[in-house]
């Protein structure tokens, strides 16, 4: 071979390896630079349809792939008037991939409505449970896509509302059908014993009946109030007209009864005065011993040997995960700490340890218990809320933040303050310029 032949072949050689360094080095950058792209169904509904000129329309927009928790889908509402002229709405979805917009039409006649997903790509990971657990690596690209035109037919007389049920005129029962809204007035609860601050305004107790009538009837304990009768025999007193002690002027016969949903949570036995803190620290003993009628029926539902009922509570629990209300009633007595109960049930939920020793106890907007201290000798006013405390929901982190779960445990009522801030010194009594005659004090 000459030397020229021998350097062409050479040259030939080194090319190719150079090719070949070079494919190994960027092949694989071009595969990674690649990203994973995934198609999109977007979907758009309107409820009522047909509607009146000037009323509310709820429009059902979103895609059907869901997100990771705590994000959404960004989504447009493309609406074309009768007249030809065009609204957007936009919107974000909640992690199921949908959500709703509020409209009102202004004209008669036909609108379109069309949802238009943009292209997005995922900067987090999401999990398809319909398609085995597969996973969407973050920098996917969610296609741009169009749903299928919808028709929003809108006509000039208005349509009535989603019809309602009148209050009855007759015996009814409980539990109430939640699609009887309008009997919202009739079926109030009573969730506090008396006293300021705690059943001062009791809504939905204002419809009863214009004449007093009787269920039926229940021996509570046989001796309350009764007439002893004639004298006791021989060797016996001479009782005259008096009666049995009712025990009700400082022990509290009827201490605290709860009302919950028709049902009626009464301690059993009545706390027991005495001027001997040795035996009985703070003068009163507390024997356990709860009882859950039924206020149309007088039918014990069950009974507890071992707790107290103190105050109820109903949490209404609204959110991605969960919806619905959950009531309780509260043993604040046997101790430690707080104990939640099942109402319905009897049923040992959950124990808050270290809950606020003082303050003002009151209800949030979502039926939530919450506490206001107020230290004016200190300068310091403080708020507690039971659903601040992280462990009663699913958990700290992700989608279980939107559950309520606190089933069987026990949380430390620390972790359940809002926040704590400084106020002026010396503003007198904290429940003459905090509260008034109203519960629903302060809340943010």
């Amino acid at each position: 071979m000459s030397k020229n032949s021998k350097i062409k072949a050479f040259v030939a050689a080194a090319l190719i390896l150079g090719i070949i360094i070079v494919s190994a080095i960027t092949l694989p950058a071009a595969f990674a630079q690649e990203p994973m792209r995934m198609k999109t169904y977007p979907y758009i509904n309107a409820i009522p349809n047909p509607v009146g000129k000037g009323q509310e329309v709820l429009l059902h927009t979103g895609i059907l792939t869901p997100h990771a928790h705590g994000y959404g889908w960004e989504v447009e509402v493309i609406i074309t008037k009768p007249d030809g002229n065009k609204e957007i709405k936009k919107a974000t979805t909640d992690s199921t991939g949908g959500t709703g917009v509020l409209y009102i039409p202004d004209q008669v006649g036909t609108y379109k409505l069309q949802t238009h997903f943009p292209e997005q790509t995922l900067t987090v990971p999401v999990f398809l449970a319909e398609l085995g657990y597969f996973m969407l690596p973050p920098g996917t690209i969610m296609e741009e896509s169009y749903s299928d035109v919808l028709e929003l037919v809108v006509q000039e007389e208005p349509v009535p509302p989603y019809p309602g049920h009148p209050l009855p005129s007759e015996y009814w029962t409980r539990p109430v059908d939640s699609q009887l809204r309008e009997w919202s007035t009739i079926g109030g609860n009573w969730l506090y014993g008396t006293g300021p601050y705690k059943n001062v305004f009791a809504p939905n107790n204002e419809e009863a009946p214009e004449s007093p009538h009787i269920l039926w009837a229940k021996v509570v304990r046989g001796d309350i109030g009764a007439l002893i009768g004639g004298g006791g025999g021989v060797g016996g007193g001479d009782y005259d007209a008096h009666g049995y002690k009712t025990g009700d002027a400082y022990e509290g016969e009827w201490n605290n009864p709860i009302i919950i949903s028709g049902v009626l949570y009464y301690n059993k036995y009545w706390s027991s005065m005495t001027y001997d803190t040795e035996i009985y620290p703070g003068g009163f003993s507390y024997p356990p011993g709860v009882v859950a009628v039924d206020l149309h029926t007088g039918e014990v539902l069950w009974e507890r040997e071992d707790i107290r009922v103190d105050f109820g509570m109903i949490y209404e629990y609204d959110s991605s995960n969960q919806h619905g209300a959950i009531a309780y009633i509260v043993d604040a007595t046997t101790g430690p700490g707080w104990k939640f109960y099942r109402a319905f049930t009897g049923r040992w939920e959950f124990t808050v340890e270290n809950p606020p020793s003082s303050g003002h106890r009151y209800y949030g907007p979502n039926g939530e218990l919450m506490v206001l201290t107020v230290d004016t000798t200190n300068g310091w006013m403080a708020l507690w809320n039971l659903t601040s405390i992280p462990w009663l929901s699913g958990g700290k982190y992700g989608a279980a933040t939107e559950m309520w779960r606190p089933y069987e445990i026990t949380v430390n009522g620390t972790e359940g303050y809002m926040w704590n801030v400084t106020i002026p010194k010396d503003l007198g009594t904290p429940g003459a310029f905090v509260f008034g005659l109203t519960p629903y004090a302060a809340y943010d």
